[in-house]
């Protein structure tokens, strides 16, 4: 259950990046499949998590965003590391790699695995997918299409911008979930004979408070053109 909360979390925060950039989406779609196939460990047409229509490409063409959502632990539930977690960022390309395999037969758009690791390790995929929505951001506050956007002045500065405050809001996100894990687990052993809440992890209650505060977010349509 901990883990669908979590998802659920990282999903709301790449839907309001997703709003911002001006761009289509709904939550929830059934994914259109290849006649015949049956979708890796699927009994039926599985649906997206998010569905983003009209994605630009540098190419002038654009392409539809099946986004599957994934917070995962680099621990198995009996305390054992997960298959791939002896290097960095292995969990996340493994998950990656497994919703790939789960969309190619999808048509119509492809899937765009958007994984976070319980300690805020972000999956490639991720990382490309936000770098696309800061440059359709940034293409947005200079009022210039998405295609000539890096010919204007400003570009590099709106665009940095853009890209600090993404990864700002999905970096609170996934701390924020993992602090509150913490707490979780940290309650649920004081609940046992003998057990103690440790000092450390009543700190880290606080800095949710703190991160929870509106300061710490940069508020929606705070970019600007201005220098």
């Amino acid at each position: 259950m901990w883990r669908h909360r979590s998802q659920a979390c990282i999903l709301r925060a790449v839907a309001g990046l997703v709003s911002e950039a001006g761009l289509q989406a709904s939550l929830e779609e059934e994914v259109p499949w290849r006649v015949g196939a049956i979708p890796i460990g699927q009994a039926h047409r599985p649906r997206g998590d998010l569905t983003v229509f009209s994605v630009p490409k540098a190419d002038g063409t654009s392409y539809t965003a099946y986004c599957d959502v994934s917070f995962i632990s680099v621990y198995k539930g009996d305390g054992t590391m997960q298959r791939g977690a002896d290097k960095p960022g292995g969990v996340s390309k493994l998950r990656e790699a497994e919703k790939h395999a789960k969309y190619a037969n999808a048509v119509g758009g492809v899937g765009v695995p958007l994984v976070v690791e319980q300690f805020g390790r972000m999956g490639e995929g991720l990382i490309k997918f936000v770098g696309t929505l800061a440059k359709v951001q940034a293409a947005k506050a200079l009022c210039v299409p998405y295609g000539e956007a890096k010919e204007h002045s400003s570009y590099a500065r709106v665009h940095g911008a853009a890209l600090n405050h993404c990864f700002m809001v999905l970096s609170v996100t996934a701390a924020r979930e993992q602090a509150r894990l913490i707490i979780k687990g940290a309650q649920f052993a004081n609940r046992r004979p003998g057990g103690a809440l440790p000092l450390a992890v009543a700190a880290v209650g606080a800095g949710v408070g703190l991160l929870s505060g509106v300061g710490l977010l940069p508020a929606q349509g705070a970019l600007s053109t201005a220098p």
